[in-house]
């Protein structure tokens, strides 16, 4: 007999047979089926999931929404950016008409935060095109017409 049924026992016979033959009883064997089953379910039918084209027409991913500008010292300006689907998890690229990339502070899914080191004054009142860059797709980029300074006619 096994060392943890005594012969004494008031344990059913069935599970004393199944104790000293160790053997898993068929309800286990479903079970562990069924567990499987499902974590193989959840497993690839969420890839399968996010592997559907999704329906949102080109150009409609990444978004600008807003920029603010502080000019933050005497030497930077810096732009906070705000907007949907940011981040692509690509390499960020930020662009402020002809100066070039600028550079990111902080960067999330509704938010970026970008310097230029610039004296202000060197930044002259105009329209600028900012543009947000994640990769070479329609959808993973982004333009917004900056006004800095003065807008309109003074009169």
């Amino acid at each position: 007999m096994n060392n943890y049924i005594s012969s004494n026992s008031t344990v059913p016979r069935e599970l004393k047979r199944l104790a000293t033959t160790k053997r898993i009883p068929t309800v286990c064997i479903s079970f562990l089926l069924a567990l499987v089953v499902l974590v193989f379910t959840l497993v690839f039918g969420q890839s399968a999931l996010a592997a559907k084209p999704d329906s949102t027409p080109p150009g409609g991913h990444l978004n600008i929404t807003g920029v603010n500008v502080v000019f933050t010292s005497a030497s930077t300006t810096t732009f906070f950016i705000s907007g949907e689907d940011l981040d692509f998890g690509s390499p960020l690229t930020v662009t402020l008409g002809g100066f070039g990339p600028l550079d990111i502070i902080d960067a999330g899914n509704t938010g970026i935060i970008a310097k230029l080191d610039l004296d202000p004054d060197e930044l002259e009142a105009g329209d600028y095109l900012l543009t947000v860059s994640r990769g070479n797709g329609q959808s993973q980029n982004d333009e917004y017409d900056l006004t800095i300074g003065a807008v309109g006619s003074a009169r």
